[in-house]
C-alpha cells in the first residue's frame, strides 16, 4: 500500500472532530514558513533535547486528559 493510500484509509476512519484537527494541521503545514527568531531556535533546540531525554507526553495522553477535565 502506498503512503497516499495508507493516509486516505486512515482519513476514512476518522471522526469529524479528528478531521477538523487534521485539516487545521494540514493548513499549517502548507502555510508560508517564516524564518525562526534566535529565541525560537533556542526553544526548538531545548525541545529536541527534551524529546531525546524522553521527557514527552503523547498526543493521546494530552487528549485523554483534556476530555477528563
Amino acid at each position: 500500500m502506498s503512503l497516499r493510500e495508507e493516509l486516505l484509509k486512515a482519513i476514512d476512519a476518522m471522526t469529524e472532530e479528528d478531521l477538523e484537527e487534521l485539516l487545521e494541521f494540514a493548513r499549517w503545514l502548507r502555510a508560508d514558513k517564516e524564518e525562526l527568531t534566535p529565541d525560537e531556535k533556542r526553544e526548538l533546540e531545548e525541545a529536541r533535547a527534551e524529546v531525546a531525554r524522553g521527557e514527552v507526553v503523547s498526543w493521546r495522553e494530552i487528549r485523554r486528559s483534556k476530555v477528563q477535565g
